[in-house]
């Protein structure tokens, strides 16, 4: 019986090297190489997998290393894969740089007020761009930069009081360019009470005369949207 025992606690492990083993034997060897891309380039490592996103290179020069799982299908590796490999493949797709950037403007929106005289500017940009804008009503002509090769600007901008009329220009490395409008009020000044009726020196039957006449017991005025009541 004991002899029994052990051999089957020998088969057991036995078969649970070969488990551990397997994967490594098996394993698949890659033919790893170094992709080099250019401005506006991308690789599409989606077609690898669908949960990983895709790459573009936003410099002169970007290089990955990479595998081939199929043909024209490349998947992402360690850098250590290549380091023995020189020089580098120049391949990738091209076409994202033909089009002006599209903005998101997630602030200021378009015909809203603003109580300060700073106002948050938040942009997002599907690539790299140098963001401009000009005011319409103050600017003279003259375009102000707001940021270079950036695909997020978020800060605030100072405007006087009053109506805002602006246009925000963005531009790529190609000189790609697309415009936006934009259109809003600042009223940053609190309202301030010019004058009450019935004044302490008015009798009171002056008041009430004041008031059978028309007059306003208060009144109260902003200089961007005068109201009186």
């Amino acid at each position: 019986m004991e002899q029994e025992g052990f051999r089957m606690n020998k088969k057991i492990i036995i078969l649970l090297v070969v488990i551990l083993l397997v994967p490594f034997v098996i394993a698949e060897e890659h033919d790893y190489k170094r992709i080099c891309l250019s401005y506006g380039q991308e690789l599409l490592f989606s077609l690898c997998n669908p949960v990983m996103g895709d790459r573009t290179c936003w410099s002169s020069l970007c290089q990955y290393c990479v595998y081939e799982k199929s043909e024209g299908i490349y998947c992402p590796s360690a850098l250590s894969k290549c380091n023995d490999i020189e020089g580098c493949e120049v391949t990738g797709n091209s076409t994202i740089d033909e089009s002006p950037p599209e903005l998101t403007i997630n602030s200021p929106e378009n015909n809203s007020v603003y109580n300060s005289r700073k106002v948050l500017f938040d942009i997002e940009s599907n690539e790299p761009c140098s963001l401009y804008y000009i005011d319409n009503i103050n600017g003279r002509g003259l375009w102000k930069r707001m940021s270079s090769r950036t695909t997020e600007y978020y800060r605030t901008l100072s405007f006087k009081d009053g109506f805002a009329d602006i246009t925000i220009r963005a531009t790529d490395r190609h000189d790609n360019t697309n415009y936006y409008a934009l259109q809003f009020r600042v009223d940053s000044k609190k309202p301030r009470i010019r004058r009450t009726y019935p004044r302490r020196s008015c009798s009171t039957r002056t008041g009430r005369n004041l008031f059978r006449r028309g007059y306003y017991r208060y009144s109260w005025y902003s200089r961007i949207n005068p109201i009186r009541r």
